[in-house]
């Protein structure tokens, strides 16, 4: 392995252990929210399944990152101190959260396109 990807393994442990209980409870929460999206405009819009499929995926992943702040900061009001290294991974994965939530924006924009004309 490089040092590089040494690294980049270890800060990504480093955010795990520092925010493992939200990070848990946030993916439960996502895949949770992707299926009731899909059966909820599945009854009540007159949508086919990737039109769900897609407002299912998209619409729960920014969810979710505002379900990971609020839990964040939520539980950092219960705990008497913090230390700023969990700060710092805290800003690195919520810059990751959105830029991938704007990818994959872009992709579904880009195919939704593609299929339309």
């Amino acid at each position: 392995m490089t040092e590089f990807s040494t690294g980049m393994f270890e800060a990504i442990r480093q955010i795990y252990r520092a925010n493992r209980g939200s990070i848990l409870r946030t993916i439960v929460y996502t895949l949770g929210h992707f299926a009731i999206a899909i059966i909820v405009l599945k009854a009540v819009a007159d949508v086919t399944f990737w039109e769900a499929l897609t407002d299912a995926i998209v619409e729960p992943l920014a969810n979710s990152v505002w379900y990971f702040m609020l839990d964040k900061f939520w539980a950092s009001k219960s705990q008497s101190k913090k230390k700023e290294e969990k700060k710092i991974n805290l800003n690195y994965l919520l810059n990751f959260f959105f830029v991938s939530i704007q990818l994959l924006h872009q992709q579904l924009l880009y195919t939704n396109l593609n299929y339309i004309f």
